[in-house]
């Protein structure tokens, strides 16, 4: 995962790299439904990486005042928002809140009690669309690993689907792939569990008339 260190907006905006191409290089073991691959091979890689960009920002720039310049922040929510349409042609449409370890809700990032930060909303782009809510726990300094869970909808180039992300977890280092967990995706009546080992290979799996499809998902491209 390479992360562009020239934007802080990226935190906000990466999601819409969800809906902005597709994984196409899923490795079948054995004949299945080769769509389905890689629309949920692509859901899972640009969700983990979406993942990885939204603490990367929060614990480096975050932190700092620098969010209004960028986002308004609501005082009865706790949440910071931004909305607008970029030149791209993405209308994005995203909040996002800090809580610290007792679930109290916190202005800014904060890098020694912030405990969960809080993604939700909605992208869409001129090919697809997506709609997310996404929590990860675990960032205070005791912990080298944090934990995401989170669900939402999605579609691309009239492929429509939801996804689930089972307790993620990742290093806290820069460009790593999640140690464990799942993304689980749910596509026309299929279902893709997508599991990560800590390696730059996840594996994918369903079922078709009975029998265990497995694939692999190359997360480096």
């Amino acid at each position: 995962m390479k992360r562009n260190y020239t934007s802080i907006v990226v935190c906000i905006l990466i999601l819409s790299v969800f809906i902005s191409g597709c994984k196409t290089n899923n490795e079948t073991t054995a004949q299945g439904d080769q769509n389905l691959e890689k629309y949920a091979g692509y859901t899972a890689s640009y969700l983990y990486e979406a993942i990885g960009y939204i603490y990367f920002f929060s614990s480096t720039i975050l932190y700092s005042e620098i969010l209004s310049i960028l986002l308004t922040y609501n005082n009865s929510t706790g949440y910071w928002s931004i909305n607008k349409t970029t030149p791209l042609g993405y209308t994005i449409d995203v909040r996002i809140q800090f809580k610290d370890g007792a679930g109290n809700v916190q202005k800014y990032y904060n890098l020694t009690t912030t405990n969960t930060i809080t993604t939700e909303g909605t992208i869409t782009g001129p090919e697809g669309s997506v709609t997310f809510n996404i929590t990860m726990t675990g960032l205070t300094p005791n912990s080298n690993i944090y934990t995401t869970n989170g669900n939402g909808t999605s579609s691309y180039l009239g492929y429509n689907g939801s996804f689930e992300i089972n307790n993620l977890q990742m290093s806290k280092q820069e460009d790593v792939y999640p140690e464990s967990g799942t993304i689980i995706v749910t596509s026309g009546g299929q279902t893709v569990t997508i599991t990560f080992n800590g390696t730059d290979t996840a594996t994918g799996t369903y079922s078709v008339a009975g029998a265990t499809i497995t694939f692999r998902v190359n997360l480096t491209t």
